[in-house]
């Protein structure tokens, strides 16, 4: 449910980490984009990391279901997360635009879509803004303001 990869993902991750680490390349992977909690690809990105021994850079950009995820399973994520060296990236205004959105117009999100910034930053994981569309289907407001994204996940985050 919400993976295109199933049991399958273990030895998909194992392959990219195992790429990755012999031509000396970071990973960026785009992640956990809505609010399921049986989402966890940061978890098995980290883990993977971890079995791999991985020496480049991870960053996880999205991240949304992690605020759907219970105390305790945050704790067992962030811990994995800061072991393996992953940096959370959040993309608060997309997210939020795009995050619970009813597409009809008739309703109000009631969910944010935003990760759990304060969060991940307490437990070590380092944690950046950014967004990463711009005019876009996705977001057509975007605009290359990186003070805007700043300015704008200060307050949302």
């Amino acid at each position: 449910v919400y993976t295109t990869c199933g049991e399958e993902m273990p030895a998909l991750l194992d392959t990219i980490f195992k790429l990755a680490n012999e031509r000396g390349l970071d990973l960026d992977f785009h992640v956990d984009e809505n609010g399921n909690e049986v989402s966890k690809g940061i978890l098995h990105i980290s883990e993977a990391a971890i079995r791999n021994n991985f020496k480049g850079k991870v960053v996880c950009g999205h991240c949304c279901s992690l605020a759907a995820q219970s105390p305790a399973e945050l704790v067992r994520i962030f811990k994995t997360a800061r072991e393996a060296g992953v940096c959370v990236v959040s993309l608060p205004i997309v997210n939020e635009w795009l995050q619970n959105r009813d597409v009809r117009g008739l309703c109000t999100p009631t969910r944010r879509g935003v990760t759990t910034l304060k969060e991940l930053d307490d437990a070590g994981v380092p944690v950046c803004l950014a967004s990463d569309n711009t005019r876009d289907q996705f977001y057509g407001y975007g605009d290359l303001d990186m003070l805007e994204i700043f300015r704008e996940g200060c307050r949302i985050g």
